[in-house]
């Protein structure tokens, strides 16, 4: 996994998660650190119960949006040192390798591995960074959106710390 190319990886998920019954609605190739596929906001519920069986439904009711999403990071490479002021993140690494840095405060921590199938909760407000390692890494992506009426989106993120000049 860690020698193939970016288009690779990405026709590799698509063809996986469209052979498991997921439509997806968007995707970004472009982000210097890999990018991500969206999956279409109906299938929500049958997201988390495939990539988060554990979570009790009745933690996500209230949640009308979770923005379902796979995040696929190069090796080596990582995403801003960043948070969000209207959305938590809930994470699973669903494949290859990827570790995480975060912490309450702008200064960094060391990094911590991710073991396959960790699921990680990540706070409105928490600074995070997800970093690839020596394979590219795939994580599923929940948002719990703190406003309803004012869901999260892109937009909503505070880059404290970029490797790529953004």
């Amino acid at each position: 996994m860690a020698s193939r190319s970016k288009t690779e990886m990405f026709e590799v998920l698509v063809a996986r998660v469209t052979d498991l019954g997921f439509t997806l609605i968007g995707e970004d190739r472009r982000r210097p650190w890999g990018g991500f596929l969206l999956v279409d906001e109906s299938q929500a519920s049958f997201f988390a119960k495939s990539w988060f069986p554990e979570l009790d439904t009745h933690y996500l009711e209230g949640y009308a949006k979770l923005s379902p999403k796979f995040l696929l990071v190069e090796p080596h490479a990582m995403l801003s040192w960043q948070y969000h002021l209207r959305r938590s993140e809930i994470w699973r690494l669903i494949a290859g390798e990827a570790s995480l840095v975060r912490s309450h405060t702008d200064t960094m921590n060391p990094p911590c591995s991710l073991e396959l199938g960790e699921v990680v909760e990540l706070a409105c407000g928490e600074r995070h960074r997800l970093v690839g390692a020596s394979k590219w890494g795939i994580v599923a992506e929940i948002w719990k959106h703190e406003e309803a009426q004012h869901p999260s989106d892109e937009d909503d993120i505070i880059r404290v710390e970029d490797a790529y000049g953004r």
